[in-house]
């Protein structure tokens, strides 16, 4: 014991508090088998038709309702930037975007209405500075696309940014060429200098790029230049392939797959075109595959990391408990000491008795903990 117990704290532990605890531990025994368990049951069997009712006038509704408002809303979208990058690259071209953003859930972690927004505001710069090549600016837009969702992943950038930067290049502006975290800043000088390196890394490109920049420090290069060269200085750095990668074998990527092919399966539902229905439904099913794949591994570590500590905690609660406790009374023992306060008048014999069976309780729920600890090592 921490403090001196006398025998009538012992007797009142004894005569009390123990049978109590038996008694209270027979009533447990009882609530847990049969009694427990029959009220369970009748509670469950009386609540079940209600929760039933409710998750069907409520949960289901909201659900189907939040369902088909997306749907209707990603199938506007769709229509409206189909029919733009069908005007921008013409028919057959604008199916071929079209197609290459059905897959961007998985290369790029984007839904195609996203890709196709992002390829429509940098288009017609890219189409003009490819000499009005539709199909080889569609191929560079892909390529584009690709090496922003490349440098998200790997760099940490913002999407947002990333396509801000792009849609600057587009207009000639390179202050947020910076965004993309490649070691270059953001002017017209820095933008001159990765063209410069991308050419000394690929020869192809040293003899086909053309750019240059005058003495006021005005660049001219083309937009699909800057694209390529970006590719080039994003492959030398190991940022290629970042996107692919991190959809098969991160969290955080399965996710943004899983959240880009929803988008993709809410935009088609609304279409009733049951060929396309199927395909987005197939898509997003492995895509929760692929996420579930990532997520569980977490879990499992999580848990098999939380059945270690907890009995570790317990332990260091044992260990620190006696001390801290031992030093609450010391210090309580020293004040009434060190008082003018008459001790033995002030407190009154219940209280005493009280304080006593305090001191020869603390040992007890050491020993408790003890065995919690045992059992949780053993769990």
């Amino acid at each position: 014991a921490i403090i001196p117990t006398t025998r009538g704290a012992q007797k009142a532990i004894a005569d009390g508090f123990l049978p109590a605890a038996d008694a209270a531990g027979g009533e447990a025994g009882a609530l847990g088998g049969e009694t427990l368990t029959d009220a369970m049951a009748s509670t469950i069997k009386r609540s079940a038709g209600k929760i039933a009712a409710a998750l069907a006038a409520v949960g289901i509704g909201k659900v189907v309702a939040d369902i088909t408002r997306g749907a209707i809303d990603g199938f506007s979208a769709m229509e409206q930037l189909t029919g733009g990058i069908e005007t921008i690259f013409g028919e057959d071209t604008g199916r071929r975007v079209e197609e290459m953003a059905s897959s961007a859930f998985r290369r790029v972690q984007m839904s195609a209405n996203d890709y196709m927004e992002t390829v429509t505001s940098f288009s017609a710069s890219l189409i003009q500075s490819m000499g009005g090549d539709t199909e080889a600016a569609a191929d560079m837009a892909d390529v584009a696309l690709t090496d922003m969702a490349d440098n998200a992943n790997k760099m940490g950038s913002s999407m947002a940014s990333i396509q801000n930067a792009y849609q600057g290049f587009a207009k000639q502006n390179y202050s947020m060429l910076d965004n993309l975290k490649l070691g270059y800043g953001g002017t017209q000088e820095e933008m001159y200098r990765l063209l410069q390196d991308a050419a000394s890394l690929n020869e192809e490109f040293a003899a086909t790029a053309d750019f240059s920049i005058d003495e006021k420090g005005h660049l001219s290069a083309g937009f699909d230049d800057i694209i390529r060269a970006i590719h080039i200085i994003q492959d030398d750095l190991g940022i290629a392939g970042a996107s692919a990668m991190e959809a098969a074998e991160t969290l955080e990527g399965s996710t943004n797959m899983m959240k880009a092919a929803w988008g993709d399966w809410l935009a088609t539902i609304a279409t009733g075109d049951m060929s396309a229905i199927q395909r987005t439904t197939q898509n997003l099913a492995e895509s929760v595959v692929a996420w579930l794949g990532n997520l569980l591994p977490r879990i499992a570590t999580t848990l098999g990391s939380l059945v270690q500590l907890v009995p570790q905690a317990i332990k260091g609660l044992i260990s620190s408990f006696p001390a801290w406790a031992s030093q609450i009374w010391a210090s309580l023992a020293d004040a009434l000491a060190n008082s003018d306060i008459d001790i033995t008048s002030a407190i009154a014999p219940e209280l005493r008795e009280a304080l006593s069976i305090i001191g020869e309780i603390i040992p007890w729920v050491e020993a408790v903990l003890e065995r919690l600890a045992d059992r949780t090592q053993a769990i």
